[in-house]
């Protein structure tokens, strides 16, 4: 993935984040803006491909999840929308595989195991862990959960996890919970390429017709109807 150039995006949780990457430059732009996505995506994209000089990128880079039902649907769109339009190899990144990897390089990876939680909604969360940066990377299957926050916990006490919204989660936990959680840093672009490109050695671009959302939960109305309206 080092020769010629990546389109990147996320806004499949509370970040809007599209970059694109050529020849060893970098054309980030990001905001905090999820629920703006689909209405901020498109031109962000288009704003990044003008910075860097291009119609069209070699191939995309993009989450495809767990985190915001909408936001998982914008961005799997377009990802499936324009490497077919384009004709380009498109690379879908597992949401928390990305936040996780994200802390595992601020914090250098020197205290043990670490996780995420990404708030869910309905008092759960999207989280994963991992007990060292290889095996994030490494792993064809990543470990995920959604799950209460509490449960986790007892889970795996001994991991440092971080959340994207540590007073929410720990509302979440209850008042009886010793869950201790940091905040989750901002993800950055130039981490989603690291992860890629690592990624990308034994899972490489492929087809737009590869491209699955992952959302680990099913949407409220099934969740609410399981057996359909009547």
């Amino acid at each position: 993935m080092r020769e010629g150039s990546t389109l990147l995006f996320d806004c499949t949780n509370r970040w809007l984040l599209v970059g694109l990457v050529r020849s060893g430059r970098e054309f980030f732009s990001s905001e905090s803006a999820p629920r703006d996505a689909f209405q901020r995506l498109a031109p962000m994209i288009q704003n990044v491909l003008e910075e860097a000089g291009l119609q069209k990128p070699d191939r995309i880079v993009c989450t495809v999840g767990p985190g915001s039902f909408t936001g998982i649907r914008v961005g799997v769109t377009a990802g499936r929308s324009l490497a077919q339009l384009w004709k380009v190899p498109v690379l879908g990144i597992e949401s928390l595989r990305f936040y996780c990897y994200e802390v595992f390089k601020q914090t250098s990876g020197k205290s043990g195991p670490l996780g995420v939680m990404v708030d869910g909604k309905q008092k759960r969360v999207y989280a994963t862990s991992a007990p060292n940066i290889s095996e994030l990377v490494e792993a064809v299957a990543l470990k995920q959960y959604d799950i209460a926050p509490d449960e986790l916990q007892n889970r795996e006490r001994n991991t440092r996890f971080f959340a994207d919204d540590p007073d929410t989660v720990l509302q979440y936990a209850g008042p009886g919970s010793t869950l201790r959680l940091e905040a989750l840093p901002t993800p950055r672009l130039a981490t989603l390429f690291e992860l890629a490109q690592l990624v990308s050695k034994t899972r490489p671009a492929g087809p737009w017709q590869e491209l699955r959302p992952l959302y680990l939960r099913a949407d409220s109305a099934t969740v609410r109807f399981p057996g359909g309206f009547k």
